[in-house]
């Protein structure tokens, strides 16, 4: 990830992913995600995860989600 990609890069809480992911697809961008896990009280582990471009059906993606 260069720096002008993470310029753009946002925080969303999980309501609101799917927004994020739609806006993604429509726009043809390449999302990542950071994925933050709370399995126990004391301890959160991190995640990273990186699609693929995003070039598929709209309406299937969103119902994989």
């Amino acid at each position: 990830m260069d720096n002008k990609e993470l310029a753009n890069t946002v925080r969303v809480k999980v309501g609101e992913l799917n927004r994020v992911l739609k806006e993604a697809m429509e726009n043809d961008l390449r999302v990542y995600l950071r994925v933050y896990l709370n399995l126990e009280k004391s301890s959160i582990v991190s995640t990273e995860y990186q699609t693929k471009e995003i070039k598929v059906d709209r309406i299937n993606a969103l119902k994989e989600y």
